[in-house]
């Protein structure tokens, strides 16, 4: 949860040092376009497992019967400018992993008893819209700066594992083919962008972002694991608060 304070204590600062009398300079010009690479912070909002015939497992990144620790999340843009517009497709890979069950917290031990990941590939097309705001004026150094929010559409295929280790005491290791639950699934996905852009030269730019990204219904899988197929349903569908960073080539 640091992550989130931090992108708000920058946020403001940002908002104040922009109060400035400086006038805007434009931080997208016409018919230009861009490519960048993203890195940051997952965090997944709470959800449901309902298995047949088992009582619902309530999923959470603070608490619940299993926990996801906010983790990694890396990703490629690219789009085109058309004045304060801009069209993008983008590839993500969100990564998070479990670090507790059953009341029982992660160990990274050999001989742990359980090891678990929900891992996801978004591909989206996003629509932003760009707001120059005053430069930014420390002393003599100018940092032109603006405001961006924005929607996106596309298609998110989640994989989920949750495996038991089948040797506790013998350091067997985890996998697909060890009980109790691996699967994947393809979805319709939607995102909400907002976030600041700095011009760092007039072709290299920094965004810093937060981002909501889910699914509207819920995931369901057939697990992949050993013995009997099992059918389990993810209610709330996959959701994801992002908070990012994201270096652009302007060309």
């Amino acid at each position: 949860m640091l992550h989130r304070y931090l992108l708000a204590i920058i946020l403001a600062v940002v908002a104040a040092l922009g109060a400035t009398q400086l006038p805007a300079q434009s931080i997208a010009p016409p018919n230009s376009f861009y490519g960048g690479i993203e890195g940051g912070w997952s965090a997944l909002i709470s959800t449901k497992t309902k298995i047949s015939g088992q009582p619902d497992r309530r999923e959470s990144f603070e608490d619940g019967d299993w926990n996801y620790a906010d983790h990694i999340l890396l990703g490629i843009r690219g789009g085109a400018n058309w004045g304060p517009w801009s069209i993008e497709e983008e590839g993500t890979y969100r990564h998070n992993k479990v670090f507790r069950f059953a009341d029982i917290p992660f160990s990274a031990s050999p001989t742990r008893p359980y090891d678990g990941q929900r891992n996801a590939y978004a591909l989206m097309t996003n629509v932003i819209y760009n707001l120059a705001m005053p430069d930014i004026q420390l002393f003599d150094f100018v940092l032109p700066w603006g405001l961006h929010a924005g929607a996106g559409l596309g298609a998110v295929y989640v994989i989920d594992r949750l495996a038991v280790n089948s040797n506790l005491f013998g350091g067997s290791a985890f996998g697909p083919g060890v009980c109790c639950l691996h699967g994947s699934d393809w979805e319709f996905g939607y995102q909400g962008i907002a976030g600041v852009r700095f011009e760092i030269t007039p072709n290299v730019l920094l965004d810093i972002d937060y981002r909501y990204i889910g699914t509207p219904n819920g995931l369901h899988f057939t697990s992949k694991g050993v013995g009997a197929p099992v059918n389990y349903h993810i209610s709330g569908g996959y959701q994801s608060t992002d908070s990012f960073f994201s270096l652009i080539l302007r060309f």
